[in-house]
């Protein structure tokens, strides 16, 4: 007897990030991209550098609108002159994506976690 075995391909394009320019470990967040105990689950927020320049903005914007211009870099380094900082958060069920599609990007040099205090 010849059994027919049916396979789901996934339709979504793969997406090659380059996970070294995160200083965390996406593969320890849930699917809502929250991290944690049970009981105190948080999200992470995440900052890089851009160079100035309409083009990056548009192209980091494509990736996530929600991204947010920072005033001031928070991290250790800092962005250097002519340099963007851009804050954002993993809490969205595309935070994967985003990461990766980010870390794509030539121009960014790496993402860093915020650690607030």
């Amino acid at each position: 007897m010849l059994a027919c075995k049916t396979v789901k391909l996934s339709l979504e394009p793969i997406i090659k990030g380059n996970l070294e320019k995160l200083d965390f470990d996406i593969h320890t967040f849930d699917k809502d991209g929250l991290i944690g105990p049970p009981t105190g689950k948080v999200s992470v927020d995440y900052q890089f550098c851009i160079p100035s320049g309409d083009a990056y903005l548009e192209k980091i914007l494509a990736v996530d609108p929600d991204l947010k211009q920072m005033r001031k870099y928070i991290g250790r380094e800092g962005c250097s002159e002519g340099q963007l900082a851009f804050m954002g958060s993993t809490h969205t069920p595309r935070y994967k994506e985003i990461l990766l599609r980010l870390s794509a990007l030539e121009f960014i040099e790496k993402i860093e976690r915020i650690w607030w205090l």
